[in-house]
Formats: structure tokens, C-alpha cells, sequence
């Protein structure tokens, strides 16, 4: 696959679901269908992913480690320009079909330090999984958004990384 280029989330009140579109920089576009179960998985397994930092890791504190996990997210998002609209072009290729693919597992693993791979798996048997690669900044930029999107959706799940050490701990696996 080509690399990544931009993402977005949409919540959508119609299916209750958030749609996440991601392009490459051929401009192939994917969609993915995520739901509030895949979303809650998804975010612990984010900040595990920033909780790997050596920085966070060194400190034993938890409460200190939180400080410093806030700041760095504070820091990363500092330096991210946002302001870019996602480039919705309808003739786009879609190479997985127009419509989004109902995404059942997850999978975030860290190929080398400082890059972070995310895999959104549907059930098996009902499509190819999909893997987007982000260096650290951008998984910033991806748990700042999703943040935003899942307090449109009201779904309650409270995400903030203020708080992040505190989510239910998952297995490093597809779920």
C-alpha cells in the first residue's frame, strides 16, 4: 500500500457508528466502519502504544507518568496543523468498495521505535485487514480526533489521555 496521507472520523447517527477514511498518497481512499465496542478496545491499545515512550516508561509514579503522557500530547498537538480539511473527492479509488467495512478487531503493534502500526480487522472471512502506520505525532493527531469524534457521538466513553493510564488494560492481539 502507498502511504498514508490524511484520515478523518465521522460519527454517523444513522448507523451509530463512526466512519474512519484514510488516503494514500496515490489517493486511494478506505473506509472503515467502527463501533462503540472497536472503539473502546482501539483506545486502550492507543495509549499502551504511547505509554511505550521511554520517557513515560521510565517514571514509576503513575501519577507522574500521566503528567508526562499530557504533555507529550499536548506537545504533539501543538506542532499539528489540523486546519487542513480532509480532501473528500468523490472519484476517489476505492479499492476495498464504497462501502466501509464493519471493523470487528483491532491490532496496534510498534514495527520500531517511534512508529506505530494500527490493523483494523473485519469478522473473519468478510475482507482483507487494513494496516495504517504513523509515527508518533500522528498517533497523537489519530487519539486527539478520535477523542473529538466519540464526544460528538455521546457515546460516554470519556476518553482523555489526562487520564489514559487508568483504561482497561487489552492484550497487544487482534480482538
Amino acid at each position: 500500500m502507498s502511504q498514508l496521507h490524511q484520515f478523518n472520523f465521522l460519527f454517523q447517527p444513522e448507523e451509530d457508528r463512526v466512519l474512519l477514511r484514510f488516503k494514500t498518497s496515490d489517493e486511494a481512499e478506505f473506509r472503515l466502519w467502527l463501533t462503540r465496542r472497536v472503539v473502546k478496545l482501539l483506545w486502550s491499545l492507543l495509549v499502551r502504544k504511547l505509554e511505550e515512550n521511554p520517557q513515560v516508561q521510565r517514571v514509576e509514579n503513575p501519577s507522574v507518568k500521566k503528567t508526562i503522557l499530557s504533555f507529550q500530547h499536548q506537545s504533539a498537538m501543538a506542532k499539528t496543523d489540523l486546519s487542513q480539511p480532509y480532501a473528500d473527492k468523490p472519484t476517489a479509488p476505492k479499492p476495498l468498495g464504497e462501502t466501509p467495512i464493519l471493523v470487528t478487531r483491532v491490532k496496534a503493534v510498534s514495527p520500531q521505535p517511534g512508529q506505530h502500526a494500527l490493523t483494523f480487522a473485519p469478522a473473519p472471512g468478510a475482507g482483507p485487514e487494513l494496516t495504517i502506520t504513523l509515527p508518533e505525532a500522528g498517533l497523537h493527531s489519530f487519539c486527539h480526533l478520535l477523542m473529538q469524534v466519540t464526544e460528538q457521538a455521546q457515546w460516554g466513553l470519556g476518553l482523555s489521555l489526562e487520564d489514559g493510564l487508568a483504561v482497561l488494560r487489552t492484550p497487544g492481539r487482534l480482538m
